[in-house]
């Protein structure tokens, strides 16, 4: 039964009056050996009339049907039918709760009528409308065990079906949220109308009805807040005893798993929403002012929220000190006191939770770190450490007074990390769109070593640098032709630069393709004799790198070589009477450390250990400055000068007119296009390492082993970061003028080995933005 199918217009399922018994367990029998033979206890089970010694597996089922089946198979038999029976005993407690609790409360004139129902309201909410979804998902559960109650071959549709149900969790959401309110309402009129206090006593509810003697009215209220982690409990033990071959076991377990979880802490996020809203307004005001360390942690969102702090003492880099530590939606944060107005000051880099782990740590110490006593200056308490984990590396260790508050906290750290991981993971801003082009020959060896999208005659393109040659292909092209346009091997770069073609790297040389040879209608068969027209000469030496751009209205094209001990740097520009590039005076000596090299806003990037830049490769060829430029008024206000100095430089990436952001493996910062830094702008610093950078869409992308960090790009603010399933950034967008989007590999499914390759793309749809404040 498909759970979608008994919904209401309103969402609600629609309940086609289950008959819900509601027994007195003392007039209940045990089943008598010819019944359980029979099959009778499946429907005595299904009408609640199970003797509560029955209410098992191995006792409604035959033992010649139980002997068929392997220990194993046994133990995950009775782990469903316990799921099955937890979920009857729950809807006939929510039976049971409004029978003999809520309708008489509404006949019997305990409660003034003016405020009855607002009572009632507070206390019993919505817990019809729970009990509801709950019959349905019993009605499909019983539907699917009477198909073969000796061998359930799976529920993890049903529970799937129920679970992923968007009223369903919402049911829960505010039910969970509610329940504080519920509990001090129940307290209060309890402790002010001793006839209410009467009424919901067990004495008086069991003599109104006797399935009451299973819990009090408390426990009644608190039966829905904890269904579902009792649910999830039971999903867990299941999935232990199921074969890892099992289909359960392909991601449904999982994913019943994540939703129950994720409800829960929805709930009481919700329910907390108040309190964690004080506590976030008061760790505001207990900062310094310093509103760049509040835009990177986005206090001022609405979203935002405190989901635990207190104090802890850093053990290790060794101090002593006593740290306040903050766990945010978002990040961990650590502070200190700094002077006499209590006011605390960041002190460590804050970790975001995609990349926090904690655990207790039991590694020996040199020393001993102990913390006196606030009672008495001569007693000490041993600390216990906890490890702060960063991308899976300990980078604090932290002591808690307690093993238990210690434990509190890496629970509260797991929690929030998981809830994170769920909200990103549901509104990823950015997703790999796999492209048809050229991954059909992606098979077997056959791997992807780079890739350039291009347009020829209004079609779109895409070039591909394989371990056995050069193809081309249009773009998303469901047929999968593709042209093979090089048949060589090692290409380790390929660029399109119109009208120039496809220049090629291949081995340490350069090459043309031009398009219009390999695309035209008077291709040849055979093209080039398999070499392409040659770009550069012997006597340059190894070329390593290549880039090519427009410069003022010049297609130019320049490679970086090495002859002997120097590397240099050519720059040709494209002569159109004759259709070639004529190389642009001699080559320049530049540093050893250049890596690669990129034409951004007109100019010239070497990329290595600093950001050197030819601001005019057309006038001034051989003039390289030094970037940033810091000019005699620049404050250093972030060290950013000695971050560019011991930091690699990986990109350069055109985010607006006349703006640039200069990206370093640990940090970043925007310039204008004179190199001077924009004061306006504070540096940026990496939460990851990344390897390589790209624009996407208004975004930011920085790329790290198996890392996504996403950044706006207007100003750098941090958004997400997410997991990148070993992404291989193969062609980079360095402008947000392009039109193209970037290309990356990744190795595809888990488990298998062919090679996908994709565009970076926004998600077009997503439930919260956070760009928005």
């Amino acid at each position: 039964m498909k759970y979608d199918r008994a919904l209401s217009e309103g969402g609600i399922p629609r309940s086609r009056s289950m008959k819900i018994n509601l027994p007195d367990p003392k007039t209940l029998q045990l089943l008598k050996p010819e019944e359980v033979a029979s099959g009778a206890g499946l429907q005595k089970f299904h009408d609640t009339q199970l003797h509560s010694d029955d209410r098992y597996w191995h006792r409604i089922v035959p033992e010649s049907a139980r002997e068929k089946l392997s220990k194993k198979e046994q133990t995950r038999q009775q782990e469903i039918f316990e799921i099955i029976s937890s979920e009857q005993l729950y809807v006939c407690d929510l039976e049971v709760w409004l029978k003999a609790y809520r309708e008489p409360l509404r006949t019997e004139g305990i409660i003034a009528s003016q405020v009855l129902e607002p009572l009632i309201q507070d206390i019993f909410a919505n817990i019809e409308e729970i009990k509801i979804h709950h019959e349905v998902l019993l009605r499909a559960l019983f539907e699917t065990q009477k198909k073969n109650f000796h061998e359930v071959y799976s529920i993890m549709d049903d529970l799937l079906d129920a679970v992923s149900n968007e009223e369903f969790q919402n049911s829960y959401v505010r039910y969970i949220s509610n329940m504080d309110t519920a509990l001090a309402r129940h307290g209060c009129e309890k402790e002010s109308n001793p006839v209410y206090a009467e009424f919901v006593s067990s004495e008086a509810a069991t003599a109104r009805h006797p399935y009451v003697q299973r819990m009090g009215f408390t426990s009644f209220l608190h039966r829905a807040g904890r269904r579902l982690g009792q649910l999830k409990l039971l999903v867990e033990q299941l999935s232990k005893s199921t074969d890892v071959f099992h289909p359960d076991q392909q991601g449904s377990i999982e994913m019943v798993l994540d939703m129950l979880h994720r409800t829960v802490m929805k709930g009481q996020a919700d329910g907390q929403a108040s309190a964690e809203e004080i506590a976030l307004r008061s760790f505001r005001e207990s900062l310094e002012n310093h509103p760049w360390d509040y835009a990177d942690l986005g206090l001022a969102h609405a979203h935002r929220a405190v989901k635990f702090e207190g104090r802890l003492t850093q053990v290790y880099p060794s101090s002593n000190f006593t740290l306040y530590a903050v766990l945010l939606d978002n990040y961990l944060v650590f502070t200190q006191l700094t002077g006499p107005n209590n006011k605390r000051r960041i002190i460590h880099k804050p970790i975001p939770l995609e990349l926090l782990d904690a655990e207790l740590d039991t590694t020996p110490l040199k020393t001993r770190t102990r913390v006196s006593s606030m009672l008495s200056r001569s007693d000490s308490t041993e600390l216990v450490r906890l490890a702060i984990k960063r991308d899976g590396e300990v980078v604090l260790q932290v002591g808690a007074r307690s093993k238990g508050l210690a434990e509190k906290w890496i629970r509260h750290i797991q929690e929030a990390v998981l809830l994170r991981k769920l909200d990103v993971d549901d509104n990823k801003l950015l997703d790999f769109s796999p492209l048809s082009s050229i991954s059909h020959l992606l098979r077997g060896q056959v791997r992807l070593l780079t890739a350039c999208p291009f347009v020829f005659q209004g079609n779109h393109y895409m070039a591909g640098a394989t371990t056995t040659g050069v193809f081309v292909g249009q773009k998303n092209d469901s047929t999968a032709r593709s042209l093979e346009a090089l048949p060589a091997a090692g290409v380790s770069q390929i660029l399109h630069v119109s009208p120039i073609g496809l220049i090629i790297l291949h081995e340490g040389s350069l090459s043309v393709l031009p398009t219009h040879s390999i695309l035209g209608s008077t291709r040849r068969s055979s093209f080039l004799e398999d070499k392409g027209i040659p770009l550069s000469n012997p006597s340059d030496g190894y070329v390593s790198a290549v880039s090519g751009g427009i410069v003022g209205g010049e297609c130019m094209a320049a490679f970086v070589s090495r002859n002997h001990v120097r590397k240099k740097l050519h720059i040709l520009t494209y002569d159109a009477p004759s259709s070639l590039l004529r190389r642009l005076g001699d080559p320049t000596v530049i540093s050893d450390s250049t890596t690669d090299i990129s034409f951004v806003s007109g100019m010239l990037f070497l990329l290595g250990r600093a950001c050197q830049v030819i601001a005019d490769p057309v006038n001034a060829p051989d003039n390289i400055s030094t970037w940033p430029i810091f000019g005699p008024s620049f404050t250093d206000s972030f060290n950013l000068k000695y971050n560019c100095s011991t930091s690699r430089f990986i990109s350069a990436l055109e985010t607006e007119p006349g703006k640039i952001l200069l990206v370093y493996e640990s940090h970043g910062c925007f310039v204008a296009t004179s190199g001077h830094p924009i004061p306006s702008h504070r540096m940026l610093e990496w939460s990851t390492t990344p390897k390589a950078a790209t624009y996407c869409k208004n975004y930011i992308v920085l790329l790290s082993d198996q890392k996504l960090e996403i950044r706006r790009s207007t100003d750098g603010h941090p958004l997400q970061i997410i997991g990148s399933r070993n992404f291989n950034l193969v062609h980079p967008i360095l402008t947000y003028s392009s039109r193209e989007a970037a290309l990356v590999t990744t190795d595809g499914e888990e488990g298998t080995q062919r090679q996908l390759l994709g565009e970076l793309l926004p998600t077009s749809k997503i439930e919260w933005d956070p760009t928005i404040s």
